[in-house]
């Protein structure tokens, strides 16, 4: 998995690793789309970005985080070493106050963000 827009591999897998250890989480939005999904929530601090892509063989989604600090892109690689090469996740916590959470990757795609 890696970042863009000055992320390193470190924050961008420290990212993946922690919104795995949240597990399932509480849905706060979900949205689906072909090529990308969008949701808008309300100042959500914490929680996690889950993305479910449709074609098995997609191994990179684009996630856009937009906060009170501005907003950030991630691009997640899974690896085909992956287990869960259809699922791509992305910790949200200090992002500061999220309003609204894109992806975006070829074919169908689910966003759920969780907290």
């Amino acid at each position: 998995m890696s970042g863009t827009e000055g992320d390193d591999t470190a924050e961008s897998d420290l990212r993946f690793v922690t919104a795995a250890a949240r597990g399932a989480g509480t849905s706060v939005a979900r949205a689906s789309g072909t090529g990308s999904a969008r949701v808008t929530v309300a100042g959500l601090t914490g929680g996690a970005a889950r993305v479910r892509v449709s074609d098995a063989a997609t191994r990179t989604v684009t996630v856009k985080v937009t906060s009170d600090r501005g907003t950030r892109e991630f691009r997640i690689t899974n690896s085909e070493r992956m287990t869960h090469r259809q699922e791509f996740l992305l910790d949200l916590g200090d992002l500061g106050n999220v309003t609204a959470v894109e992806a975006a990757a070829p074919g169908g795609l689910e966003l759920n963000v969780v907290k």
